[in-house]
C-alpha cells in the first residue's frame, strides 16, 4: 500500500496519513465513550463512512473524521464532552467559544 506523507521534517522524520489515523482513531474512541456514557446516537459519515464500508476502515489518504448526530443530540454531547473528553483535548465550537468560527 502507498505511503501518503503529509510532512518532512529537517531531521529526517516523516509524518504519514496512517499517523493521523492513528490519532484519529484515538480521538474517535474516546468521543465514542462519551456518546455510549450519555446514550448520544451518532454515526460515520461523507469519506469516513464510505472508508468503513469499501476499505474496512480509513479511506487511504483521507485525513480527517466525518462525525454526524442530530442538532439535540449534539447540543447534549457539547455539554458532556467538556467534562468527559480527556484533558488532552481542547473541546472548541460556537457554542462554547464566540471567537470560534467557521466561515
Amino acid at each position: 500500500m502507498k505511503e501518503y506523507i503529509i510532512a518532512e521534517h529537517e531531521d529526517g522524520s516523516i509524518v504519514t496519513v496512517a499517523d493521523v489515523h492513528r490519532v484519529l482513531l484515538e480521538m474517535m474512541k474516546d468521543i465514542d465513550r462519551v456518546c455510549q456514557k450519555h446514550k448520544i446516537p451518532y454515526w460515520l459519515s461523507g469519506g469516513s463512512a464510505l472508508g468503513a464500508v469499501r476499505h474496512g476502515g480509513f479511506i487511504p489518504w483521507d485525513d480527517d473524521m466525518d462525525i454526524a448526530m442530530m442538532r439535540e443530540d449534539y447540543e447534549r454531547f457539547i455539554k458532556k464532552a467538556v467534562f468527559d473528553l480527556p484533558e488532552r483535548y481542547v473541546f472548541q465550537c460556537f457554542e462554547n467559544d464566540n471567537k470560534f468560527n467557521v466561515c
